[in-house]
C-alpha cells in the first residue's frame, strides 16, 4: 500500500502539472493572505476543478472541507483521505457533525487555511447560490479572519455544469482569474460574505448576467449571484456559545 503522504505530493505535482498546461491563472490580492496564522478562505463553486486552481494560486497549503458522500465515493476516498479533506453533511448524526465543525475549528486555531465552497455544492445554473450559515458558526467566537476569494473564468470550462451537464472538455490554456479579497470579521453574517464574493468577480446580487475580464482573453461570463444545497446548514448554538463544547460530552 502506498503511503499517504507520497500519494498526497503524487496528487499534488500532477495537480500542479494539469492546472500549468491547462490554465492560465490571473491572480490577485495574493497579500490578503496571512502568511501566518489561521484563516477560513470562503470561495464560490463553479466547478469540481476549484480545488485545485485555489491551491495552485497560493503559497500556502489549504485543508478543503467537502461534501461526505463526494468523499465517500470509492474513487474519490483515497485522494481525498491523503489530501487530509475533512468531510461534513447535513444528513450526519448530531456527534458526527460536532466532530468534523471542532476539527475545522480547531485547524484554524492552530494557524492553518481551510476552505470552505459555501454555497454547498458546484452551481448547476452559474448563479453565485445562497451561503450556507455552516461559516457563521464555524467562526464564531475565533480570533481569526475570514477571507473571501472569488474565481472568475471556471463557469464552462473542463468539470463544470454549463449546458445542463458536466463539461468533460480538456482545457488548453483557458484564463481563469483568482480573486483574493481584505479579510473581513469572523462575526460576518454568511450573507456578508456573499456579498464580497460577488464583488470580487463583478457578479449582481440578484440575476442578471456580468462579466469578468481576464487579460489575453475575451470577456467570460462570470457567475451572476442566486439558490442550491449540498453542504449542511448547521444550526446554530444559543447564546453564542461555543458550537463544538457538546462534542467532548456526546
Amino acid at each position: 500500500e502506498i503511503p499517504l503522504f507520497v500519494l498526497r505530493l503524487f496528487i499534488h505535482a500532477v495537480g500542479r502539472l494539469w492546472i500549468h498546461f491547462g490554465y492560465r491563472l490571473l491572480v490577485e490580492g495574493l497579500g490578503n493572505i496571512p502568511r501566518h496564522g489561521g484563516a477560513l478562505l470562503v470561495c464560490n463553486h463553479p466547478s469540481y476543478t476549484d480545488p485545485l486552481l485555489l491551491q495552485a494560486a497560493m503559497r500556502r497549503g489549504i485543508r478543503f472541507v467537502m461534501y461526505r458522500p463526494y468523499y465517500e465515493k470509492l474513487w474519490l476516498k483515497v485522494p481525498c483521505r491523503a489530501l487530509r479533506v475533512i468531510p461534513i453533511d447535513g444528513e450526519d448524526a448530531p456527534r458526527e457533525m460536532l466532530r468534523s465543525l471542532k476539527q475545522v475549528r480547531r485547524l484554524i486555531q492552530s494557524g492553518r487555511l481551510v476552505c470552505v465552497f459555501a454555497e454547498g455544492g458546484v452551481t448547476r445554473t452559474g448563479r453565485i447560490e445562497e451561503f450556507k450559515r455552516g461559516v457563521e458558526v464555524i467562526m464564531r467566537g475565533l480570533n481569526a479572519p475570514i477571507i473571501p476569494v472569488g474565481l472568475g473564468g471556471v463557469w464552462g470550462a473542463f468539470m463544470s455544469f454549463a449546458g445542463g451537464r458536466l463539461c468533460l472538455r480538456p482545457p488548453f490554456r483557458r484564463p481563469v482569474s483568482v480573486q483574493i479579497g481584505t479579510p473581513i470579521a469572523a462575526a460576518s453574517a454568511a450573507g456578508e460574505i456573499r456579498h464580497h464574493v460577488c464583488a470580487l468577480i463583478h457578479a449582481p446580487e440578484a440575476g442578471g448576467r456580468s462579466q469578468v475580464h481576464l487579460k489575453g482573453s475575451e470577456p467570460r461570463a462570470s457567475l451572476p449571484c442566486v439558490g442550491h444545497s449540498e453542504l449542511p446548514v448547521i444550526p446554530s448554538s444559543p447564546g453564542g456559545a461555543d458550537p463544538t463544547a457538546s462534542s467532548t460530552a456526546a
